[in-house]
Formats: structure tokens, sequence, C-alpha cells
């Protein structure tokens, strides 16, 4: 696959997530993966422990923010984060949409762009009710404005109704 690579380079924040093995070392592993094949990183958030969303039989996870720099396209940087998540051993179940995984990464902006296609959407569309995103997020740039949403990342965080476990490790 040949990858588009603009010259312009475009900010993009991303989540990582991972709940199964070495949980900080697959964060660190995904981070180099990241540098090497996405972008260049500019800030990353602490390390978050965190109770699973959308499925509370899951592992806790151990969750992070980055704001990269890149010069992908969005539909080449989603082919990116994928390989990445393949290339580290996660294992996509078809029939379940939340499972444990070795790494999971979410693109949650690229741009300010509201992007709409059938398997790629931006801002990530449940950005907004995931306190271990919010949280970690804010402290990169708790006044980012999501496009589309009219908010800043504080104000998201000051509404966010997720209960969840969500307590700063690192």
């Amino acid at each position: 696959m040949v990858k588009h690579v603009d010259k312009r380079s475009f900010e993009v924040f991303l989540s990582i997530g991972s709940n199964i093995e070495n949980r900080e070392s697959n964060l660190i592993n995904a981070k180099n993966l990241i540098k090497k094949s996405i972008g260049l990183i500019g800030q990353s958030s602490s390390i978050y422990e965190t109770s699973p969303w959308g499925d509370d039989s899951l592992l806790p996870f151990l969750n992070l923010v980055l704001k990269v720099t890149t010069g992908l396209n969005p539909i080449d940087l989603l082919s990116a984060c994928k390989k990445i998540e393949q290339d580290m051993g996660r294992i996509f179940h078809a029939n379940k949409q939340y499972n444990n995984r070795v790494i999971d990464i979410d693109i949650l902006t690229y741009e300010n762009r509201i992007i709409n296609e059938e398997n790629l959407k931006i801002p990530h569309p449940f950005l907004a009710q995931r306190m271990f995103v919010l949280l970690p997020f804010s402290e990169i740039n708790k006044n980012y404005e999501i496009a589309g949403l009219n908010s800043s990342i504080e104000d998201l965080l000051k509404a966010c109704n997720d209960k969840g476990l969500v307590r700063i490790l690192i």
C-alpha cells in the first residue's frame, strides 16, 4: 500500500490504550511505531489507569493521548494506525465491538476537520462521552475546540457523565 504523504503537516490527536500483557510497554512500543510510521509526537499526556468503557467485563486499561504532526491524509492515517495495532498483535473480533486488546489507537481529531466516511468518523464519535480520553486530552490542550461540537475539551470534560475510573498513573 502506498501512503499519500502530503508536503504539508497536519495536527492530529490520537488516543492509545492497552489492557493486556505489559500495558505500559505496549504504550511505549506504540508510541515508537507512531513516531516511525505516522509522524512527530509533539506532546504526550500522562498515562492513566482506566476502567473499561462499553463492557465492564474487560480488564482495566492504561490510556494516554498524543498530539502528533503528520503528513498522512486521514485515510492513510487510519491505515497506519490499524497496521500498528495488527503488528503489535491486536486481534479483531468481528462479532464483538469491545474486547481486551494489546493496543488500541483511535484518531480523535485531524486538524479541525469533520470527516464522515463509512469507516472513519472524525472527530471520534465517542470523544465527548469518554472521561479516559477527555482528561488526558485536557492535559495537552484544554482549550482545543472540537469541530462540530462547538465546545472545548475543558467544556466537554465538565459536561461528561462518564463515571468510570480514570486515575493518573505516570
